[in-house]
């Protein structure tokens, strides 16, 4: 396996104390708020941002404009979130986590001071026989990075060919984590381990159906939001664009 790193001519620093979150369709749920306000309490003092869809569009025009014609062709809200996480964290660096998931414990200081930090969704010992993933994968509901980190346009660049490859289609669920989540995120992440510090399954816990929360567990990941772009990729019919 090829390994590489942040080049020479970017600046090693902290993650900066930016937290990231996305909700493409406002007014944001009461619940959603809850969350936000939980992590405001855990980290005072933090620029703390959400971006909603307008917001992602007029983002990637500043910065990707050269991307701006791909992201018409795509219908799935999801899909544009997956892009933007990846995109918002090569320009402005931080921790991006997705609007579902609520604090356990603070988040530690030491992991301001490395690159990047990943925490696994799955490990193969979990579920030898699982049909979603067939290795040991990182989430992509909480990604810290320094900005310009390589590894995060290297995942938007090869998510992108990859939507084009497959005309924007998705068949079903996985064929987004094959595309622009977890799965093709990993697969690009590996190229990069001697920059992440990678944290055990149970940190980021995804709860009790998945793993557990531990005394390690510094958040939660709620799955609110999981069924919902489910089933918009299931029944395209429905959906509202």
């Amino acid at each position: 396996m090829e390994t590489r790193s942040c080049p020479s001519s970017v600046e090693i620093r902290m993650i900066p104390k930016k937290l990231h979150f996305i909700y493409t369709k406002y007014p944001l749920p009461k619940a959603f708020q809850n969350n936000l306000n939980q992590w405001k309490n855990v980290c005072s003092g933090w620029d703390i941002r959400c971006y909603s869809k307008e917001d992602i569009f007029t983002f990637f025009e500043a910065h990707f404009p050269e991307l701006l014609p791909e992201l018409l062709n795509i219908t799935l809200d999801v899909v544009l979130a997956d892009l933007f996480r990846y995109a918002l964290l090569f320009i402005e660096g931080g921790v991006y986590l997705d609007i579902d998931t609520i604090p356990l414990q603070p988040l530690p200081k030491k992991w301001l001071t490395q690159k990047v930090v990943l925490g696994y969704e799955f490990v193969l010992s979990m579920d030898p026989e699982s049909t979603w993933y067939t290795r040991d994968t990182f989430c992509t509901w909480a990604l810290l990075s320094i900005p310009q980190h390589p590894l995060f346009k290297e995942v938007l660049e090869r998510s992108i060919q990859t939507l084009k490859e497959r005309h924007y289609h998705f068949e079903n669920p996985k064929d987004v984590l094959l595309s622009t989540g977890p799965i093709v995120f990993t697969d690009v992440a590996r190229n990069y381990m001697q920059d992440i510090f990678a944290l055990p399954v149970d940190t980021f816990a995804a709860g009790p159906e998945k793993v557990p929360i531990s005394k390690n567990s510094v958040l939660l990941h709620q799955y609110q939001g999981k069924y919902g772009w489910f089933l918009e990729v299931q029944t395209p019919q429905l959906r509202v664009y």
